[in-house]
């Protein structure tokens, strides 16, 4: 904690100038305040929030439609004008906290015409894209990334929904779900590359990755325990991940490899698993005898196989 004298005996000094004094104090203002007031703070919003809620909901059909909306579009105008206002003054920490209230007021206001007009008949989808589209623009707030983060799960919900229902017959193989998730975070890595101030690139190639990592993860399991073609699903995965490792070994992201490498050894359990299914070397000692040396054998060939590759690749 800064004290105003203290500062004003730095400002006589000529130590400091009297607006880096003010930008200090501005500085000490936000950052200076406990962790048990930000929490007391926090839920006293949440508490004062949560009775506005319960007041409208207890009044809801006595309140007509365009009270309703002439409410919501005021609200709607109030979080815009607050991202405007403390966006002009450059305060991007406040005015990302507006965006985001703006971000969530949109939503509201499209259940609500929805609800007021009973409008119906359109895909469930649609409304999260009308949202996601409305709400856009909000990502371009510089260096701020809290809307980032509920907008993209929203845009990758819709975009999945959307992408399955016009093109079923090609995205019901998860090879071309898979695909889709890779291109999106390549995108977002390219986007984050031209645009490194605007934070949705970066969020996006997070986001996409982590879909794209649990969704091999399940691709695998399921290979593992599939009774059709599943040998050639686990020798898929074998190459997803090994394209993945490779490309993000050579951009130097080893802790995203390190993360796929992991996927690696689940993809030798089952397919342990599954071989020890296929010829019964579960049911005899001898099966299991054979199957445990066979599952040794990998976890001591394969690890050593992968990192020779890659310092190869580092050395190239």
């Amino acid at each position: 904690m800064f004290k105003p004298r203290q500062l004003d005996r730095l400002v006589a000094a000529g130590i400091i100038t009297p607006t880096q004094k003010l930008q200090i104090l501005d500085f000490d203002n936000d950052n200076g305040r406990t962790w048990l007031y930000r929490a007391l703070m926090t839920l006293g919003i949440f508490t004062l929030g949560v009775g506005v809620i319960s007041i409208v909901a207890a009044n809801w059909y006595d309140i007509g439609k365009w009270a309703k909306l002439i409410g919501m579009f005021a609200l709607l105008l109030l979080s815009a004008g607050g991202v405007l206002y403390y966006g002009r003054q450059n305060k991007w920490k406040t005015a990302e906290k507006w965006a985001l209230s703006e971000f969530l007021f949109s939503g509201a206001s499209i259940g609500l015409v929805i609800q007021i007009f009973q409008l119906s008949g359109g895909e469930i989808y649609s409304p999260l894209g009308v949202w996601a589209l409305m709400t856009a623009s909000l990502l371009f707030l510089p260096e701020q990334r809290l809307v980032s983060y509920f907008w993209m799960p929203l845009f990758l919900i819709w975009a999945v929904l959307f992408l399955c229902d016009m093109w079923w017959n090609f995205f019901a193989t998860l090879d071309y779900v898979l695909l889709f998730f890779a291109v999106l975070a390549g995108a977002g890595k390219v986007f984050d590359w031209w645009k490194p101030k605007i934070s949705v690139g970066d969020v996006l190639f997070r986001e996409a990755l982590v879909c794209l990592y649990l969704l091999l993860a399940f691709y695998i399991i399921t290979a593992g325990f599939d009774s059709g073609d599943d040998l050639i699903m686990l020798f898929k995965s074998f190459l997803y991940v090994g394209i993945l490792v490779g490309v993000f070994a050579r951009v130097k992201y080893h802790k995203i490899v390190r993360s796929f490498l992991k996927l690696e050894g689940l993809a030798i359990l089952m397919l342990y698993v599954n071989f020890g299914e296929r010829f019964g070397l579960f049911e005899t000692g001898i099966g299991l005898v054979i199957s445990g040396a066979l599952l040794i054998a990998a976890l001591v060939f394969i690890p050593k196989f992968i990192r020779r590759v890659l310092k190869e690749k580092n050395h190239a």
